[in-house]
């Protein structure tokens, strides 16, 4: 799943990455029990491309859509709170449909990258874009890099 964030930051290559999570995501039943991820995530992260790089909503929401659903396949308070990843992307397409041009869900997306971020780089580029957006970057009381959307965005 790294490869999306790496082709798409490092390569350049969002495009590449989207047609590799799409060829994935057709041999790639919607519950499997994985030991690192859930397949729906293979939908977050073309998802994230879709609004971050390429700036297709319409694919964006889709692709949201599609993780919810899968995640909700998942029972009760499995290890990977799927319900709650559920309800996210749900709130996630909403949110895009009200609006779709927002710097809120850019730095949204950019936060999702942050998270898997696996070089000092990489971290440094999306934090910059981040901030470029207004998005607020702190470390709370446990030392842990947050991100906030200011109240006066979107």
């Amino acid at each position: 799943m790294r490869i999306a964030v790496s082709t798409s930051l490092f390569a350049g290559l969002p495009h590449k990455s989207v047609e590799f999570l799409e060829e994935s995501l057709k041999h790639t039943p919607p519950k499997v029990t994985s030991p690192v991820y859930p397949p729906y995530y293979l939908w977050i992260y073309k998802g994230v491309d879709e609004l971050l790089f390429l700036g297709d909503v319409e694919a964006a929401k889709n692709s949201n859509t599609m993780a919810a659903n899968c995640a909700d396949t998942y029972p009760e308070n499995d290890r990977f709170n799927s319900k709650a990843v559920a309800q996210r992307r749900r709130q996630t397409v909403k949110f895009l449909e009200e609006n779709p041009d927002s710097r809120a869900a850019q730095i949204g997306a950019w936060s999702q990258i942050l998270s898997n971020a696996n070089s000092q780089e990489m971290i440094e580029q999306v934090l910059a874009q981040i901030q470029a957006l207004g998005g607020e970057v702190y470390f709370d009381s446990d030392g842990n890099l947050r991100v906030r959307v200011p109240e006066w965005i979107d």
